[in-house]
């Protein structure tokens, strides 16, 4: 389960670290997309970049740390595959996931997203069973 538990925290990281990369194109991207004005769009981008950051290093603490962590990032990774799903039936080619070095089709994306909420799923349901042995 560690190695599932690194996999969605390096994913996590790697796309907070590539929008801000290129902060400012993935701004103007989200802006676009969103159809929100820049500043906005700026702030958006920048909470939705420590959110993922936060949520990459507490996935790294040890395993009795994290029973809220787990539900908050089904609900995360939910309202990444509603955005992309959305994002494809408005014909945009890039989701913006990656920022815009690694171009990622709302497609390929929501399937991402999708392999995501399973890993969660998976992690939550062996935390579970890892407290109850726990408390036994």
């Amino acid at each position: 389960m560690t190695a599932l538990r690194v996999l969605v925290a390096v994913t996590l990281a790697l796309s907070a670290l590539l929008k801000l990369f290129d902060f400012a194109a993935v701004a103007i991207l989200f802006a676009m997309q969103l159809g929100l004005p820049d500043a906005i769009a700026r702030n958006l981008l920048g909470g939705l970049v420590i959110v993922e950051l936060a949520a990459a290093i507490l996935l790294l603490l040890p395993e009795p740390r994290l029973p809220k962590l787990y539900p908050a990032l089904v609900v995360l990774f939910s309202t990444f595959l509603g955005a992309t799903l959305w994002l494809g039936l408005k014909g945009s080619e890039n989701c913006g996931c990656f920022g815009t070095l690694i171009p990622m089709t709302p497609l390929a994306s929501a399937l991402k997203n999708v392999g995501l909420i399973v890993a969660t799923l998976v992690l939550w349901r062996h935390s579970a069973n890892v407290r109850r042995v726990a408390l036994t």
